[in-house]
């Protein structure tokens, strides 16, 4: 499989350990490497086999957007840690409500 290839490849101790990550999964995180190191062309591909795979799979839709979007990678990672701390900030207010 491409990803599993890919993934080899790119790891920065030479292989991982994919263990029971569906194809969906693997092809996810395949695509977030590539597209950190600027391959958007990898990228794709890789959502492109995890939609495949998975058409409801959330976090290759993301990607996938962000990506024919022309967002950055640095910027995709600064909207998700903004929503997760926005997140954080609303659980804790409703545990402090009731």
């Amino acid at each position: 499989m491409l990803v599993r290839v890919f993934l080899a490849r790119r790891s920065a101790a030479g292989g991982v350990d994919l263990g029971d990550a569906g194809v969906e999964q693997v092809a996810g995180c395949g695509a977030w490497v590539a597209w950190r190191q600027g391959d958007t062309v990898t990228a794709r591909h890789a959502l492109r086999e995890a939609l495949d795979t998975d058409s409801t799979y959330r976090l290759a839709q993301h990607l996938y957007m962000a990506i024919n979007q022309g967002i950055p990678a640095e910027g995709f990672l600064d909207v998700c840690r903004t929503s997760g701390r926005e997140q954080e900030a609303d659980d804790e207010a409703a545990l402090r409500n009731h």
